[in-house]
């Protein structure tokens, strides 16, 4: 382990640890960390295990033992903006009232004007790579080495990350149209929660009482819950079956051909996704037990709450 490595893992149990201190509170829900995990090669990252894609790969370079990271795709995601001046070799990130600016010039890294002699960079596909230090400093995204020459993690507040929703129709089980931003007209709706599920999986079955009681708790308050049943088949009726039996009494959309399954790059079911009316995704996750649900209210709590 290197001491890149020490140093990003002391940062990161500092965040944990330190509103532990003195009797102060848990971390708030809208406090709510993601790892954001580069592989070298891969054109996706994944946030929170949710694969996103990116048009070039990042790299590792052997000699420094450091990873080559997109500069665009990070500060974008970190909802900066990215301005770059080809003629000058030069990138502009701004947000708020924090600004870098990133030139190349001769074969070496000037940041706001002063030459960084050791940070390695790379151009691929008209795109910066950049050293990983420099991406978490400047972002104030503690890094953890997963694995050299394969992988390596950021860790940042889950309402700083810019994931939009894409927009879907579908229709319901009474054939009724459901269109997501269409939905968002309502100017009391603050919240859509997207359930994706199958008949035939036992685990998305055993959480519909969760949901159910998550409907009762939060429909009154701006927020609207929709399943979406990505069973391929319905023999004998199934789909309508488990309605009746479990009393279901939200919207179900029929996925039959998983378009949007694929379309949010779903990485597995149960699976729930919340989307606000800037049609983001504010969060999302991947097995909705028993003790999500318990995370998940507080989330909802606070953020209502706003």
């Amino acid at each position: 382990m290197n001491k890149k490595t020490i140093f990003s893992l002391l940062l990161v149990s500092l965040i944990f640890l330190y509103p532990l201190q003195g009797g102060a509170k848990l971390l708030s829900p809208l406090d709510i960390t993601e790892r954001i995990v580069f592989t070298v090669g891969k054109y996706y990252f994944r946030v929170g295990g949710q694969p996103l894609s990116m048009d070039v790969a990042p790299q590792w370079i052997e000699a420094k033992k450091s990873f080559l990271i997109p500069l665009r795709q990070f500060a974008e995601l970190l909802r900066y903006q990215v301005d770059w001046n080809d003629q000058l070799q030069l990138a502009s990130i701004t947000k708020d009232n924090n600004k870098l600016s990133i030139s190349l010039k001769n074969g070496q890294v000037f940041i706001d004007k002063q030459a960084k002699t050791e940070i390695y960079f790379e151009i691929r596909n008209s795109r910066i790579l950049l050293d990983d230090a420099i991406i978490s400093s400047f972002f104030q995204t503690p890094s953890e080495l997963i694995q050299e020459n394969s992988d390596i993690s950021f860790t940042a507040k889950r309402l700083d990350i810019l994931m939009k929703a894409p927009d879907f129709a579908l229709k319901d089980v009474n054939g009724l149209d459901f269109e997501l931003y269409k939905a968002f007209e309502d100017p009391n709706l603050k919240l859509v929660a997207i359930n994706f599920y199958s008949t035939f999986c036992p685990f998305c079955l055993s959480e519909i009482p969760n949901l159910l009681a998550f409907n009762k708790e939060y429909k009154n308050q701006g927020v609207m819950l929709v399943g979406i049943d990505t069973s391929t088949s319905d023999p004998q009726g199934r789909r309508v079956e488990v309605i009746n039996r479990y009393g279901i009494d939200y919207p179900i959309l029929i996925d039959r051909e998983s378009k949007i399954y694929d379309l949010y790059r779903v990485s597995g079911i149960p699976n729930i996704f919340l989307i606000d009316r800037n049609h983001e995704i504010v969060l999302h996750h991947l097995g909705i037990d028993d003790a999500y649900f318990t995370t998940l209210y507080s989330f909802m709590d606070a953020y209502l709450g706003q």
